[in-house]
């Protein structure tokens, strides 16, 4: 028979195992014992220390997510006012009086929503470069508005300078919701009510107030070219896109958390429906119209309800989102003391069983050596 072959070892290998085991013979039982509750204090604690770190930056990241709501709300009433000054402004270079009577209100407002703003992104300790971006936005606003202001600017160029600057504000509202980690959400049902509230209102809002703009000029002239027509046309058809997708977020979000459903379902149907009577309203005084009898104020009056409404509906969201962030923020801090306290526990407790359990063992061996020894030296006299 073949005999089995001797593992070879180096003789590096070979002195390290003599200098552990000379070791491992020179230490008492009791310093055994010890460095094996070294080594399992080790096992509990590495994993706990891993466990920690991922609560500490669910917290972190939960507080930063409630810390970005100030700059984002405020940011979408820049762009409400925007939006609203693009439509005012088409109307009175168009020749309406009556809607360029309202306008050197909305462009305070919007000055306020702006200076809101900049305060709200320094409260939040935004990057600077997005705060250099909003100052961007409103130099550019406070030249458009001097252009609009002293009537140097036609029709189409102000709607077009409003919808870039509308652009600029809503590319930076995207890049918030990175800053913030918004976009990057995990749970379900603030995942999509971001999506509804922070992507799909914006973006609606949008393109509804080019409809709102575009079609208060075209009254006011009481005129729709073709390519006019085509463009009212593919805003109708984008506005149908956005609400659907606007609404499957917000069911997404309801069903994920029954308690967002309470807080939003009637403002969302009252949206909703809001959307449509305007959409009607697009189909009958322009789009389908063979004379052009509305007035403009009423079709600029029902697109700012609506458009309004979507941004009421949009605060709303946000209020019930940072509330639901707020208590994810909560829990994971109630969760990080309490896997504290509890580690703490079993460390305590594991530490003491374990000096009673080595006194148990290494008590009576100790004895035993002991009176081993004095039985060897002659002593007879002891109790076993």
């Amino acid at each position: 028979m073949a005999s089995r072959a001797t593992p070879a070892y180096s003789p590096i290998t070979v002195v390290g195992r003599r200098i552990a085991m000379n070791l491992l013979h020179r230490m008492h039982l009791g310093h055994k014992f010890l460095a094996l509750g070294l080594i399992a204090l080790l096992l509990v604690l590495v994993p706990s220390a891993l466990y920690f770190a991922r609560l500490l930056e669910d917290v972190h990241v939960a507080r930063l997510q409630v810390q970005g709501g100030g700059p984002l709300v405020a940011l979408n009433r820049v762009v409400q006012m925007t939006q609203t000054h693009r439509g005012l402004s088409a109307s009175m270079l168009s020749g309406n009086e009556a809607l360029a009577a309202r306008r050197p209100a909305v462009r305070d407002s919007l000055n306020q929503a702006l200076a809101k703003a900049e305060a709200e992104f320094r409260d939040a300790d935004a990057p600077a470069a997005r705060l250099a971006a909003l100052t961007d936005i409103r130099q550019r606003w406070t030249a458009l508005e001097a252009s609009v202001a002293n009537r140097q600017i036609k029709t189409p160029d102000s709607t077009a300078q409003h919808t870039r600057l509308v652009a600029s504000q809503l590319l930076l509202n995207e890049l918030l919701l990175d800053d913030f980690r918004l976009s990057m959400d995990s749970a379900a049902d603030t995942n999509a009510l971001i999506r509804a509230s922070l992507v799909d209102v914006p973006w609606l809002a949008e393109n509804l107030g080019s409809m709102r703009a575009m079609g208060s000029g075209f009254l006011t002239q009481g005129a729709l070219p073709p390519e006019g027509r085509g463009t009212l046309l593919a805003l109708r058809k984008r506005v149908m896109e956005l609400q659907e997708q606007m609404f499957r977020n917000i069911d997404k979000a309801t069903a994920a958390n029954p308690a967002l459903k309470t807080q939003l379902d009637a403002r969302a149907r009252a949206a909703r429906e809001s959307v449509e009577r305007s959409i009607a309203l697009l189909d009958s005084a322009l789009v389908n119209a063979t004379e052009f009898t509305t007035p403009a104020p009423v079709y600029f009056d029902d697109f700012t309800r609506t458009i309004d409404g979507l941004f009421e509906f949009n605060g709303l969201a946000m209020q019930s989102l940072v509330q639901a962030m707020q208590a994810r923020a909560d829990r994971a801090q109630q969760s990080e003391w309490l896997m504290a306290a509890l580690l703490a526990v079993g460390i305590a407790g594991g530490l003491a069983l374990s000096v009673v359990f080595v006194r148990s063992i290494t008590g009576p061996v100790l004895e035993a050596v002991e009176t081993a020894r004095a039985v060897a030296s002659g002593d007879l006299h002891r109790t076993i």
